[in-house]
């Protein structure tokens, strides 16, 4: 038996365009995508290992690129310990990449870039989103004052360089002073800003654009709300076909409604789901400290986590559900639910050629679902990091 050549079969596999029914086939040689056939006219190759889906959803593994933590574990914390758990714990709601989430901190970044050189033994680390420094006070949410900054150029070239390539997005408000020298800077190093912790009017949003913002953060939280004579971020986001932009599906953040309103508004390659996790996910309800230096506490009521009874601290939501609720939400099919949960971020973050599809060629990322959206397993370019 060679190694390196795996075979899926008696799955329901999720393309880019279809489901292909159980009769077909998944070929995974080494860490890629090797083959997809049909059991009806064509053998299974010799000499492979052969995992049964039996009857599960075969899909594209889950990218998450707004995520803080779970577990206890903070991706500010930058240990390999807390990495690696909340890696193992992505792999297990069906995440195969994610983008370790965190405020700027050049040394908390360095740290970051050690461990994924070191390696993580769930969902790959795809690199880093910085939320901040450059974002508006009005509009902080769960955001610590300590942690903001104003405009700095050299500030946000500190940053990137702290962070050895791995910063791949940057949340920053369009409107401060300064922002758009910012904002292109981030632009042509191919570093995603995504507008977001905004006070910003609807056109200071455009103008944003005009300057290389291309990306929302959690669309709708931490922004002005949609007024009939001032849209402000939130109808610049949905009306902006050049954006791309995160929702949180957890029927909290976004009232379900609305989540419906924004998937009929936008092109559908550019809705993102997101969980905006923080430690507090898959803990039960009670007291945490979020910040031992800072005595910050978060308290998480029926599921739900919140600096306070009128702010919410992030989510405790794990991707696997927000794909069943966006799906349930938008009345949308699997395969358009997957896409906004698996291509449209790695699209966002430039690595659509790499993952996000089941397709030859493409890094072998799967993930088992059953109906209830369970995972039953989950591979990470090749290798199995997940079983139920």
């Amino acid at each position: 038996m060679a190694d390196s050549l795996k075979v899926i079969k008696n799955g329901q596999i999720i393309t880019p365009t279809q489901i292909l029914d159980t009769h077909h086939f998944v070929v995974v040689e080494g860490s890629k995508i090797a083959h997809i056939g049909n059991q009806q006219t064509e053998h299974l190759p010799k000499d492979a290992e052969v995992i049964d889906a039996q009857g599960k959803l075969v899909s594209p593994g889950l990218v998450d690129i707004h995520v803080h933590g779970c577990m206890g574990y903070k991706s500010s914390d930058a240990t390999h310990e807390a990495l690696n758990t909340i890696s193992k714990t992505f792999a297990a709601h069906g995440v195969t990449g994610f983008l370790a989430t965190s405020h700027a901190d050049p040394e908390i970044f360095r740290k970051i870039a050690a461990v994924v050189d070191k390696g993580v033994e769930g969902a790959r680390i795809l690199g880093i989103h910085s939320e901040g420094p450059f974002l508006n006070p009005k509009k902080k949410g769960a955001q610590y004052p300590e942690h903001l900054s104003e405009c700095k150029p050299d500030y946000l070239r500190e940053l990137i360089s702290s962070a050895s390539g791995l910063l791949k997005q940057m949340t920053i408000a369009p409107e401060l002073p300064g922002a758009h020298e910012l904002i292109e800077i981030l632009d042509k190093r191919n570093i995603v800003p995504a507008m977001g912790h905004t006070y910003a009017s609807y056109d200071e949003c455009i103008e944003g654009i005009k300057h290389g913002v291309r990306h929302v953060t959690h669309c709708f939280n931490a922004m002005r709300d949609i007024e009939h004579r001032e849209p402000g971020g939130a109808g610049a986001s949905v009306v902006s076909d050049e954006l791309s932009a995160e929702i949180i599906c957890d029927g909290v953040h976004v009232h379900p409604a609305v989540i419906k309103m924004m998937i009929r508004t936008k092109p559908r390659d550019k809705v993102v789901l997101i969980t905006d996790a923080i430690q507090v996910a898959g803990q039960p309800d009670g007291e945490y400290i979020q910040d031992k230096k800072l005595g910050v506490k978060v308290f998480v009521i029926n599921g739900e986590a919140r600096l306070n009874p009128t702010t919410l601290a992030g989510s405790s939501l794990f991707m696997n559900r927000g794909l069943k609720n966006v799906i349930e939400f938008g009345n949308l099919n699997l395969v358009e639910g997957v896409r906004m949960g698996s291509y449209n971020p790695a699209l966002v973050i430039g690595m659509e050629t790499r993952k996000g599809t089941l397709e030859v060629g493409k890094e072998a990322d799967i993930v088992f679902f059953d109906e209830d959206f369970n995972v039953h397993l989950t591979m990470v370019e090749g290798k199995i990091v997940y079983k139920a």
